[in-house]
């Protein structure tokens, strides 16, 4: 066997190999004395390294995990989570052919000897937190931050989410939401109501004044929502592992919350501030039903992709 230390951003992993081929990747407190480093160490290094980064997300290492035949079936469903993707504790029981499993199935995890690469950091709880974590739940929540974090620069929300993308970044999640087409449309004909009833203006003014006044939202909530989400989730990340250490768990609903009223705010704002250019409107006459069509045209996102406090 060969053993050697990889400094992470999570801590110092111990890698150790046989036969080329990885039997264990943990987490340790302090490296401890290498062996000689090999080509296949060399590799592992490499693809961590890429890992790390968000240039890789799937490794190309043979494993070799040490365990029982149920933990190394186990293993082998583990690795099928693709990068960006959770399941539930459920859904592994249920893809090992026993839906009563699921405290096996825990258990198994738990008991991972290849962190990282048999990704049992992707395996959270039902209700949609962290669940367990042989090295902790912030070390959990790093990792999954690591994965999501490949979808920051596309601040226009266009590409795929990952599907804990709701538990690490809700305002990109949000604005994905707001943008597709369906909530648009129903945004755009809720706001021309909206504009054509307290402008009293007439029907083609009014059309005019919702799709300009949509298009300049969708172009600069696309980047505010995000950055000012990123800013505020990057604090509900300070606070969730505060009351996670005194064991009063993380208060998910109220992160929603405030990710849902930032874009309420910031479309009110961008809109506001057009109609009172465009139409000589005062702020204090459009504010209130601006922000009732908002509030509409977000609770319709909360309607059709499901996210839930």
């Amino acid at each position: 066997m060969n053993k050697s230390y990889y400094k992470s951003p999570i801590g110092i992993l111990e890698i150790v190999c046989e036969n080329e081929a990885l039997v264990s990747l943990k987490l340790v407190s302090a490296a401890g004395k290498s062996d000689n480093e090999t080509d296949f160490i060399k590799i592992v290094r490499t693809q961590l390294d890429e890992y790390f980064s968000g240039e890789r997300r799937e490794f190309d290492i043979k494993l070799n995990p040490k365990g029982t035949d149920f933990q190394k079936l186990v293993w082998k469903k583990l690795r099928e989570i693709s990068y960006g993707k959770t399941k539930s504790y459920s859904d592994i029981a249920n893809n090992v052919g026993n839906t009563q499993a699921q405290r096996a199935v825990g258990s198994a995890c738990n008991k991972n000897p290849i962190m990282i690469l048999i990704p049992c950091h992707r395996v959270i709880s039902k209700t949609g937190k962290l669940g367990g974590f042989a090295y902790g739940e912030s070390i959990k929540q790093k990792l999954l931050n690591i994965e999501a974090k490949t979808i920051i620069p596309y601040l226009f929300a266009l590409a795929p989410l990952p599907a804990h993308a709701d538990i690490v970044w809700p305002s990109l999640y949000i604005t994905k939401g707001m943008l597709s087409i369906k909530t648009i449309l129903l945004g755009l004909v809720i706001e021309l109501l909206f504009v054509k009833y307290f402008t009293k203006t007439d029907w083609k003014q009014a059309s005019i004044t919702t799709v300009i006044m949509n298009l300049i939202t969708t172009v600069l909530g696309a980047i505010l929502i995000p950055l000012s989400g990123l800013g505020s989730e990057f604090v509900f990340d300070f606070v969730f592992h505060a009351y996670d250490k005194f064991g009063i768990g993380t208060f998910h609903w109220s992160h929603w919350l405030v990710s849902y009223l930032l874009v309420i705010i910031i479309n009110t704002l961008i809109e506001g501030l057009y109609i009172k250019s465009a139409l000589k409107l005062r702020l204090k006459q459009t504010f209130p039903w601006l922000i009732i069509a908002n509030g509409i045209s977000v609770l319709l996102c909360f309607l059709f992709y499901g996210i839930n406090f």
